[in-house]
């Protein structure tokens, strides 16, 4: 199996439809795309050049090639608006952290006065899980499907990290089969420790951990050794949406903490491809 990565680092996302698989390269497992926020501050008719651009070269891409898209902080909300409706209907799969979602779910038009829902609530380091899971609940149903489905959403925070999976219960032969979820929760995790320690060699004291209990869908859940992993589903008449969460062994004198969504996400889908 092969795993391309598109991560155009340049403003004028140059040579974009020459980096990805096309549809006869069924090899190409997965497809990893960041860099769009480089747009964030081009002129509006650039931006939409460029959007259309990414979008096109989606639509070409076989749909044995599974495509992630790990968003990252934009100020401009009309550009977050436009990710939404152009690019997350072109891919599987969705990574990005609290700021991350907290723009998304306002651009997507999320309401902030639904179960004492706050914009400050969800910006916590640590959100409330039960806040998380009702933003990814909405982002995952407001996104029109497209080429694709988004079927798959990796959150992640300082605190701990959830995989989510929705299920249509009609048409859900369109997204891949997700596989063992738990492992690439747990990966994530690691992986985002090792990383803010830059070291894969840690003892007890090296690192710390936040998230102990809380409540989803009036359930009340303890983490522990022997049970460190939580799960839910939240139902509807079209879909099933589940839900892993896995803590987070904070590292205790972090040395590196830029660019580890990107990190997080591969180990996490290295699992699941």
């Amino acid at each position: 199996a092969a795993l391309a990565s598109l991560e155009p680092l340049n403003e004028y996302i140059a040579n974009i439809t020459t980096d990805t698989p096309k549809k006869d390269e069924t090899s190409v497992k997965l497809l990893s795309a960041s860099g769009i926020h480089m747009l964030d501050g081009q002129s509006m008719k650039f931006r939409n050049e460029r959007l259309g651009d990414i979008k096109k070269n989606f639509e070409g891409i076989s749909h044995e090639t599974i495509i992630h898209y790990e968003h990252a902080s934009i100020g401009d909300e009309s550009l977050i608006k436009e990710i939404g409706s152009q690019i997350l209907p072109q891919v599987d799969s969705l990574g990005l952290n609290e700021q991350e979602l907290a723009t998304l779910y306002v651009a997507l038009g999320g309401n902030f006065q639904v179960n004492g829902f706050t914009l400050k609530a969800l910006l916590e380091t640590i959100p409330d899980p039960q806040l998380v899971s009702d933003a990814l609940v909405f982002t995952f149903r407001t996104i029109k499907p497209g080429n694709r489905v988004l079927s798959r959403i990796h959150f992640h925070c300082f605190g701990y990290h959830i995989i989510a999976h929705r299920k249509l219960i009609s048409g859900a032969e369109r997204s891949p089969s997700w596989k063992s979820v738990d492992e690439a929760a747990a990966s994530g995790s690691v992986k985002a420790t090792e990383a803010a320690c830059t070291s894969a060699s840690l003892s007890v004291g090296d690192v710390e951990q936040h998230l102990f209990t809380f409540s989803v869908n009036g359930e009340y859940v303890k983490l522990s050794p022997k049970n460190p992993i939580a799960k839910w589903n939240v139902k509807s008449e079209s879909d099933v949406i589940s839900f892993v969460l896995v803590p987070v062994l904070a590292c205790a004198k972090p040395v590196q903490t830029v660019g580890l969504g990107d990190s997080i996400s591969a180990s996490a889908l290295a699992y699941q491809i």
